[in-house]
C-alpha cells in the first residue's frame, strides 16, 4: 500500500507547508502592514494565473492526441490529464482565494470605527491566511516551468508514435 507513495513529492509538500507556516508566523505583520507588498502579491498571482491556464491548456491539448496509441495508453493519458487538471485547478483556486483574502483584508483594515475583538480576531486570522497561502502557492508555482517542459516533451513523444 505504501510502496506507491511519491516520497519525494510528499517531502517537498511537507517542507512547503513548514516553510509556509514559518512565513505566516514570523512575517505576517511585515506582509499585511505593507500595502505595496500586498499589491505585489496580487499582481504576481494574477500573472501566475495566466501561466497556470497555459499549463492546463497544454495538458488538455496533449490528452486529445489519440492517434496510434493503444487503449491502455489512451486510458492512462486520460487519467494523467485528470490528475494534472485537478492539481492545477486547485492551485488556481488557491490564487483566487489569496486574492479574495487580500481584498477582504483591505476592507476590514479600512474600518477604523469598529474595534471589536471579533474584528481584530478576523483581521489576524485573515492576515495569517494571506501569508501562509502566499508562501505556499508561490513555492508550488515554481514547479510550473518544469511542468511546461514535461508537457512539451510528452507532446513530442505522442506525435512521434
Amino acid at each position: 500500500m505504501f510502496r506507491n507513495i511519491d516520497k519525494t513529492g510528499l517531502s517537498i509538500s511537507a517542507l512547503n507547508i513548514l516553510a509556509s507556516v514559518s512565513f505566516s508566523y514570523f512575517l505576517t505583520g511585515s506582509l499585511t502592514n505593507n500595502t505595496d507588498a500586498l499589491n505585489l502579491v496580487a499582481n504576481v498571482f494574477s500573472i501566475l494565473s495566466g501561466f497556470l491556464l497555459l499549463v492546463i491548456t497544454m495538458s488538455g491539448e496533449n490528452s486529445t492526441i489519440m492517434t496510434n496509441i493503444s487503449a491502455l495508453d489512451a486510458a492512462n493519458q486520460e487519467k494523467r490529464f485528470l490528475m494534472r487538471f485537478n492539481k492545477y485547478y486547485l492551485l488556481f483556486l488557491l490564487y483566487i482565494l489569496t486574492l479574495a483574502l487580500i481584498f477582504i483584508f483591505y476592507l476590514i483594515s479600512k474600518d477604523k470605527n469598529n474595534t471589536s475583538g471579533l474584528l481584530v480576531l478576523v483581521k489576524t486570522v485573515v492576515g495569517h491566511m494571506i501569508a501562509f497561502l502566499t508562501c505556499f502557492s508561490f513555492i508550488q508555482s515554481t514547479f510550473i516551468p518544469l511542468k511546461i517542459k514535461e508537457l512539451f516533451r510528452e507532446k513530442r513523444e505522442l506525435n512521434t508514435k
